[in-house]
């Protein structure tokens, strides 16, 4: 689809990467992600499966007979969740500006003028995506309806997810 006005206000001429790029992106940052997750809140003993309830149900009402009895039973376990996600990309997106899955395919972070973002850009990002993550994902979601291909902490922060080629930046000048 042709524009009738470029998306960045940038010299260099850049490509925004499409929902399903990004989709496979995160995919790959999360694998390793939940794998350290599993460990971590089974090692510390987070989740201890050997004092779940009995139930006579299926798992979902098994989910829900926990919840009722132990509210907090999750809130651990998800906390602990969303510090790996906020300390994982935003190292990442921080010193590289871009993840692991973001470099695999060959994905980068700019701000409207094409360059690295300033770190407070990437921090308010990360903070952002936390929200979007717990509103049932649907600010990732955002970017496969819009028309600039952002998602919801994109637009907050004013940042671009683009395919990297040689003119892009990776560093601030």
């Amino acid at each position: 689809m042709i524009r009738e006005r470029p998306l960045l206000i940038t010299p260099i001429p850049v490509r925004v990467a499409a929902f399903w790029y990004r989709t496979v992106a995160v995919a790959v940052d999360v694998i390793p992600l939940l794998t350290i997750w599993l460990i971590l809140i089974f090692a510390t003993g987070l989740v201890d499966v050997s004092k779940l309830p009995e139930s006579r149900w299926n798992a979902f009402d098994m989910i829900v007979d926990l919840i009722n009895d132990r509210p907090l039973f999750f809130l651990p376990p998800l906390l602990v969740w969303v510090g790996l996600i906020l300390a994982f990309y935003l190292v990442q997106e921080l010193i590289f500006g871009q993840t692991v899955g973001k470099r695999l395919l060959n994905l980068t972070l700019v701000d409207v003028h094409g360059r690295q973002p300033q770190a407070i850009m990437v921090l308010i990002r990360n903070l952002v995506r936390i929200v979007s993550l717990l509103g049932l994902g649907l600010g990732y979601l955002w970017a496969a309806f819009d028309t600039e291909r952002r998602t919801f902490h994109d637009w907050v922060s004013g940042t671009w997810v683009v395919h990297r080629t040689p003119t892009v930046p990776l560093k601030r000048e």
